[in-house]
């Protein structure tokens, strides 16, 4: 009678305590499916035109898209907090610095989105832009490296 209560009790317990062991999976599957807040920053041209972006969604997934050849991958999924912060840091960004543009042979760029209205700072590899969104893109690239590996 023990056992049998003790197995109940047992079952019970995971019953309710499963749901929230849920694994780390991905909210979306694309980014097209994707409809909020986002920071996004990379480049583009150089001798072949091609370019590479890495995005950053406010629920802390990492994509990467490349132009040549085109495609898309998943790099995972951070702490959504941390997430939250880097993309308010470069709404701030974007705002104080307004449009921003320089163009060149390499372009760098950085887009915030607010999930309806994307806003580009854009900069050529010879026109570097203020300190700040050069400070703020290299934590963001070593951020997104480094969960990603």
């Amino acid at each position: 009678m023990k056992s049998i209560l003790a197995t109940i009790s047992f079952a019970l317990i995971i019953l309710f305590l499963a749901p929230g062991c849920k694994t780390a999976a991905p909210t979306v599957k694309t980014l097209a499916e994707y409809k909020g807040r986002l920071v996004e920053y990379g480049s583009q041209g150089g001798i072949t035109g091609g370019g590479t972006t890495i995005s950053l969604l406010e629920n802390g997934q990492i994509f990467s898209t490349t132009t040549l050849p085109q495609a898309e991958n998943y790099h995972g999924q951070v702490d959504s907090k941390d997430a939250k912060a880097l993309i308010d840091e470069a709404m701030a960004l974007v705002e104080k610095h307004g449009d921003l543009s320089g163009k060149g042979n390499m372009t760098y760029y950085l887009i915030y989105n607010d999930g309806t209205t994307p806003k580009k700072i854009t900069w050529a590899a010879e026109v570097f832009p203020p300190e700040d969104i050069k400070a703020f893109t290299q934590k963001l690239n070593e951020f997104t490296q480094s969960k990603t590996k």
